[in-house]
């Protein structure tokens, strides 16, 4: 292992529970050879097909075959779906469970925020706790003492800081939890999600602490759903699927593919009841009866292009009048997240009498950077009480290939900026981007 490596993962295989007696695994290689030997299409058997097998007798196996190499300072994120075996990856790497199979090398001492309250005594004081911690980390109580201010600034836990932590909320078993890890000097950080408790303030703080020890050469394995927050942090990511290693690289690329997988699962969930109609919440008084998404030809279509116009055609039952209604669309990225919202206020605003009413709504000239997205939609009467909401009324993906364009880091949303250049010539070297030009 080179100077700059900390961490080598070499054929890490990781199966949980306790495995089968010597005689049980020996019948079922038996019953395997003697059941073949009946099939005249069997094959060769595989010595090593046990071990590549994701499910064999020995139940599943949560981590197979990872090979990975980690260096000083570098930040690594780490992805997947649910059941992927991010979290079983970083307690290995703690030295909380064993591996199966393969070979972990780990260099440095390691602080772990896999759980909030691993390491911590429920009775003891958060200012007792640091001590506890201080001492697993081989600090002595004087090395403790003399970041003992540093930890108590940076938690902002005030007068509770000497109270038990069993009267801790969660978000402040993170912020004790993070005040140690930042202050020990801990070589490799492992961090599993705990940061989604914490506050907006204080995972800012965090952020910026992890940044800068990158400056100190310490290394950090960051696990969490949140594409954001690995897209700002990280150097490079792994992504896992099924306890494999399906793609490592850099951050944009590999959170592409992750992106993709999931606008595809997506796009094929099934997001309506039977029927066909959105699920719905509100009064009563209006019924969603059809929504179809519309491209530039007013055709319907899930596939729309950056640039040209998208109308949303809805059709609604009115069981009881509605004066005025407000109408609001809302557009949701693929995270969750409100790129736009549009409504009728200041427009028109027609009141709705019983019966079916046709609702159309165009937004020219779509500015959506490539990806999926979800349309949101709420509507109130006059006097601005709810009185239906869907939250996925409708799903479309906008791409932008003709243009040259791709879904990046880059944000939700295409702006179009001019820049100018001079110098001591005087030269007028105008130009706009944001405008796609065909060759």
């Amino acid at each position: 292992m080179s100077d700059d490596t900390i961490i080598r993962i070499e054929g890490l295989w990781k199966r949980y529970g306790l495995p089968l007696p010597a005689f049980v695994r020996q019948g079922h290689r038996w019953l395997r050879s003697l059941r073949d030997s009946q099939n005249p299409k069997a094959q060769t058997p595989n010595p090593k097909s046990e071990i590549r097998n994701p499910k064999s007798s020995d139940g599943p196996w949560a981590l197979r075959d990872i090979d990975l190499e980690v260096k000083r300072g570098e930040t690594l994120g780490i992805i997947g779906r649910n059941g992927a075996g991010k979290s079983t990856l970083l307690k290995v790497l703690a030295g909380v469970t064993p591996p199966t199979r393969g070979k972990v090398e780990v260099r440095g001492r390691v602080f772990p925020m896999i759980e909030l309250n691993a390491g911590l005594h429920m009775e003891l004081t958060g200012r007792e706790n640091v001590y506890l911690l201080g001492a697993v980390m081989g600090l002595t109580r004087a090395e403790t003492e003399a970041k003992m201010k540093e930890i108590e600034e940076f938690c902002e836990l005030g007068e509770w800081f000497d109270r038990p932590v069993r009267k801790y909320s969660s978000g402040m078993l993170a912020r004790l939890g993070f005040g140690v890890a930042m202050n020990v000097d801990a070589e490799i950080l492992l961090i599993d999600e705990v940061l989604a408790v914490g506050d907006l303030a204080f995972q800012r703080r965090c952020y910026n602490r992890i940044e800068n020890l990158r400056e100190k050469d310490v290394a950090t394995i960051f696990v969490s759903h949140n594409i954001r927050q690995v897209e700002r942090i990280c150097d490079r990511v792994v992504l896992l699927e099924e306890g494999q290693t399906t793609a490592v690289g850099n951050g944009e690329a590999v959170l592409h593919l992750y992106v993709e997988q999931a606008h595809e699962r997506i796009l094929t969930q099934k997001i309506t009841e039977a029927g066909g109609i959105p699920r719905a919440a509100g009064t009563g008084d209006l019924r969603v009866a059809q929504v179809q998404v519309l491209n530039v030809d007013h055709l319907p279509s899930q596939e729309l292009s950056i640039f040209e116009d998208m109308t949303v055609h809805l059709e609604l039952e009115v069981v009881n009048p509605i004066c005025k209604p407000v109408i609001a669309f809302q557009i949701y990225s693929v995270d969750m997240i409100c790129v736009a919202a549009i409504n009728n206020t200041g427009t028109v605003r027609p009141s709705f009498e019983s019966g079916r009413v046709v609702v159309e709504c165009t937004l020219s000239q779509l500015r959506l950077m490539p990806g999926i997205y979800s349309l949101c939609l709420k509507i109130r009467d006059g006097n601005e009480a709810l009185i239906l909401t869907v939250d996925q009324l409708a799903q479309f993906r906008v791409t932008g290939q003709s243009f040259g364009l791709i879904r990046t880091s880059g944000g939700f949303v295409h702006v179009e900026a001019n820049w100018r250049f001079g110098g001591s010539q005087k030269q007028d070297l105008s130009t706009k981007t944001g405008d796609i030009h065909h060759a």
